[in-house]
């Protein structure tokens, strides 16, 4: 499982219960995980009871090859400066902390990742 935490540009946390969220996590190969909540609708994660900004992704039966993990991650925020009030927020990057092996360690490994939305 990985956490994720979102926070605005400002380091204030983001309300997931109103944004669309997608997740796109890669190593080598062509292989990919996608997590994402949609209109209240989550697939491979959920949002923190406790922390609206918080969305814990898991990782189960992902398919995913050996390297270092990659993510992609697209934001859809309501925004009035926007076009049709919506704002897309799209960030690439990798995922220092996270090397995924052939065989790996304890399968109960949590991981916290700071996402910050520019």
């Amino acid at each position: 499982m990985v956490t994720e935490k979102l926070v605005d540009a400002d380091g204030n946390p983001m309300d997931l219960h109103s944004a669309d969220v997608e997740l796109l996590y890669r190593t080598n190969g062509c292989a990919a995980m996608k997590a994402s909540c949609k209109r209240g609708e989550c697939t491979n994660c959920y949002i923190d009871e406790d922390d609206s900004s918080i969305l814990h992704v898991i990782f189960h039966n992902h398919h995913l090859g050996i390297g270092r993990l990659s993510r992609e991650v697209t934001i859809n925020i309501d925004n009035p400066h926007f076009e049709h009030d919506i704002e897309n927020v799209r960030f690439k990057d990798y995922v220092d902390t996270i090397v995924l092996v052939e065989f790996g360690g304890s399968s109960n490994n949590r991981i916290v990742i700071d996402a910050k939305v520019l």
